[in-house]
Order: structure tokens, then sequence, then C-alpha cells
């Protein structure tokens, strides 16, 4: 899901993305959903003689019930699958939707998948200054893939004017929670364009937020 590289005040660097790591934890959850709604999980021995597998419709249906129901995560499933086209047919708009109604419960991956349909103006119309929005909702609840997209805004000027410090400041932050090494990539060529007080300014920053996120989950 991502696309050429931008180049950011000379720094060849990665443009938004709604994260693989997002994806693969909807299939996860919407693993976990479907076994649910089966009865739990089966042995063998259980499975032995019965269906073993349901279909991608009769999936939907099963996330599209909780979903309605006003569960945050089924919300977020179900934008998935519009998005992916999951047993029932692509929709851009409806995932929108549904991420929206996730988003507005606080869930995080929703924030960043709806940041990214705004930023590419996938479903919704296009609006910047409402992907950064988002993703800063996302970033601030600790996530790595809206941290990395929100100092990518902030090194292009894209939806917040342009600033290097807090571009660094939010990157190094996602290089820290990040499993992969493009964060880190992208903080160091962020930072060798700056200058140390720069530097230093975007590090006292992303501590000073450390200290006030982790005060909060307290």
């Amino acid at each position: 899901m991502r696309d050429a590289p931008a180049t950011v005040g000379g720094v060849s660097s990665p443009t938004l993305s709604f994260g693989l790591s997002a994806v693969l934890a909807a299939v996860c959850i919407l693993a976990l959903f479907v076994g649910a709604a089966n009865g739990g999980p089966r042995t063998p021995s259980q499975q032995s003689g019965q269906e073993q597998k349901t279909t991608p419709e009769e999936q939907f249906k099963t996330v599209q019930q909780k979903a309605e129901q006003g569960d945050a995560t089924a919300q977020f499933n179900l934008g998935v699958m519009y998005t992916n086209g999951y047993g029932v047919w692509q929709d851009y708009a409806q995932a929108a939707a549904w991420f929206l109604k996730a988003a507005e419960h606080g869930d995080a991956m929703a924030q960043i998948a709806l940041g990214y349909a705004y930023a590419k103006g996938q479903g919704v119309p296009q609006d910047d200054v409402q992907a950064v929005a988002w993703y800063r909702k996302a970033a601030e609840q600790g996530y790595a893939d809206a941290q990395h997209n929100l100092g990518v805004m902030y090194a292009d000027g894209v939806g917040v004017p342009q600033d290097d410090i807090e571009a660094l400041k939010w990157t190094n932050l996602a290089a820290v929670r990040a499993s992969g090494d493009t964060q880190k990539v992208f903080a160091d060529r962020l930072a060798k364009k700056m200058t140390p007080a720069q530097i230093a300014e975007a590090q006292k920053r992303a501590q000073e937020w450390t200290l006030a996120f982790e005060k909060r989950k307290k």
C-alpha cells in the first residue's frame, strides 16, 4: 500500500501509509469474530465432519452485525472489508463511513485508516487538514504508524505549516515504537539537514511528549 517515494527538502522519504500492520491486525481480529460466531475455536476432533470454514460473505455478515451494535473494533474491521472488497463489493465510501464511526469511539487503527482516506481522497473528499487531525489523534495514543505519517506531513508541510522540528519529534517517537527500520531511516535522514539546535529541540519535545504520555497511562 505504498506509493513512490516523495522528496522532503532533498531527502528521499516514504509517503503516507495505512500500514500493513493495520491490515494484519484486522485479519487477526476478524478471525476472532468469526470464531466466536461459530461457537469459539474447535479442536481437530470437533471439526471432523463439520464445516470448518465460513465464506467471506458469512464473515462479513458476522462483523456487520457487531458493527451495527456499536462495537468499534467490528466497525474498523467492516471498513477494512469494504476497502478490500472482502465478502462484499468494494466500496471506499462505505469503508470511510465505518472507519469514522470507529474513529469517533477512539479506535486508533480506524483513526489511522481515516487519516489515510482523507490524505488520498479515498471514499471522502481529499483533505490534508482532516488527514493531519485524524493522524494526530492516533499519534497521541502512541501508535507508530500515525506518528510517522504525522511526521511526514510536517516534513512536507502538507495539512500543516512545514516544521522540521515537529517532523523529527514525531518520526523519532515512531522510530522508538515501530518494529521495522523505515521510521528510523527517515528520522536519521531528516536530522542530517537540521542544525544541532533544531535536533536538540526535537529531542526535547519528544521526551516531553513521552513523559506526558506515560503519565496519562497511569
